[in-house]
């Protein structure tokens, strides 16, 4: 009987430290909970920013409707100078020799003619002396021709021989032409060599007037047909080549004006588009547009790094504040509103505020008060943004021209001010669900 007693002893001490624990539980529940429950209450909203109205406020955002403008702005583009195909040249001589001398430097401005270097060696007079014979030996042939051609037609010669000897004119003829136009090739004057006067090397001459870019040879150094001498430009009909990437394709025509400005000098020049590439150049997607300056500017140099703006036409667009879009790895968003997700935050601080409510209730049960007002304040209406890729285009008066690749409707609200915060925001969050 006594060790009965002691057992139910035993059994009302345990029961009583069961309900102290877990009434500590609870307390401590109550107490730490909501603090925790605060801290997460959006997890579910991954890749939004949600924000209550106390801090839309404070980040000063504004919301609207993307708008159609009439945009007249411009296309910024950069890229370099460059001369036509036919005002500039790589010359080679067209036979390989020796340089003996050289007669101009890097800059110098050269007529279309003139020397640039001289070049020797013996297959040059042994050319020379073929050209010779060759002359010599049509010369004469052209003579029995004429005469046997006589004989045949006055039916005196006989046609056999008239026939060789033809065809060894023609041979000669066509032996005696081919030797003179290399030679000519070779800026070597056929009339003189035909008076015996052989010329112990050939000029190289420029093909056009310009400036001298590039001197690749040295004095005494062989050179062979493949070889380039010199490169020589025409800087005074210099023009730009324009990159116009993919995103401002469609408003880039013949005729439209831009305004340039050339590395390392202050003044601006008026320019014209007179042409544009037909090629779609992958590796920077992009195309390239030729302009001419307006204003003749003097010294230039080709290969300069220039940029500029390209004036397009008034057009319809769907357009934003640049305030709007922001940039993230090299791609532009905007900020709009996602009902969805805003409705999920909204029933998740429903049943926050329940939660409260029983909370409270019991509380006031506990202590025997009731002071009437159960509401916990969340600051107003919560609201989630999630971005929107989009491709800028053309810029007006602090708009952006902008196309939107995925279908969002006509009346999503967009953030206009303060885009910049959310996407601090949402890279914060994102740094901190990494870790």
């Amino acid at each position: 009987m006594k060790s009965l007693r002691y057992i139910s002893l035993f059994v009302l001490l345990f029961s009583g430290l069961l309900i102290t624990s877990c009434n500590s539980s609870s307390s401590e529940k109550d107490e730490h909970g909501h603090s925790a429950q605060d801290e997460h209450d959006d997890e579910g909203l991954e890749g939004m920013v949600v924000l209550n109205e106390k801090q839309r406020s404070a980040l000063n955002l504004k919301l609207g409707v993307i708008q159609e403008r009439t945009m007249a702005g411009f296309i910024k583009t950069n890229g370099q100078l460059e001369v036509s195909p036919a005002d500039k040249a790589e010359i080679t001589a067209f036979m390989g020799g020796n340089v003996k001398s050289i007669s101009v430097f890097e800059g110098d401005k050269v007529r279309k003619g003139q020397i640039l270097a001289t070049l020797e060696h013996p297959d040059y007079i042994s050319l020379q002396q073929e050209y010779i014979e060759s002359f010599n030996n049509f010369t004469f042939l052209a003579k029995e021709y004429e005469r046997q051609k006589a004989l045949y037609d006055n039916n005196v010669g006989s046609g056999k021989n008239f026939q060789k000897v033809e065809a060894d004119y023609n041979a000669a003829k066509s032996s005696y032409e081919g030797l003179g136009i290399r030679l000519q090739m070779l800026n070597l004057d056929t009339a003189t060599i035909k008076k015996g006067i052989i010329s112990q090397g050939i000029n190289i001459l420029s093909p056009v007037e310009g400036y001298v870019s590039q001197v690749d040879i040295s004095l005494g150094a062989y050179v062979d047909a493949q070889t380039k001498l010199f490169s020589v430009v025409n800087n005074d009909r210099i023009h730009a080549d324009l990159l116009v990437y993919e995103k401002d394709m469609p408003h880039v025509q013949v005729g439209q004006k831009a305004r340039l400005r050339i590395a390392n000098q202050d003044e601006e020049h008026p320019a014209t588009i007179f042409a544009i590439a037909k090629k779609f150049q992958k590796d920077i997607k992009a195309i390239v547009v030729h302009a001419t300056f307006d204003d003749s500017p003097v010294n230039l140099i080709a290969e300069s790094y220039v940029s500029g703006e390209i004036f397009n036409d008034k057009e319809l667009m769907k357009a934003v504040p640049e305030s709007a879009i922001v940039e993230d790895e090299g791609k532009s968003y905007i900020f709009i509103v996602n009902p969805m997700a805003t409705n999920e935050a909204a029933l998740h601080d429903e049943h926050e505020d329940h939660g409260h409510d029983e909370t409270d209730d019991d509380h006031h049960q506990n202590d025997g008060h009731d002071d009437g007002d159960h509401t916990v304040d969340h600051n107003g209406e919560k609201i989630a943004f999630r971005m929107v890729e989009v491709i800028p285009g053309l810029i007006d008066n602090g708009h952006v021209a902008i196309t939107i690749p995925e279908a969002i409707s006509d009346d999503a609200q967009v953030v206009m001010e303060g885009a910049f915060y959310l996407l601090s925001d949402l890279k914060k969050s994102e740094a901190a669900h990494s870790h």
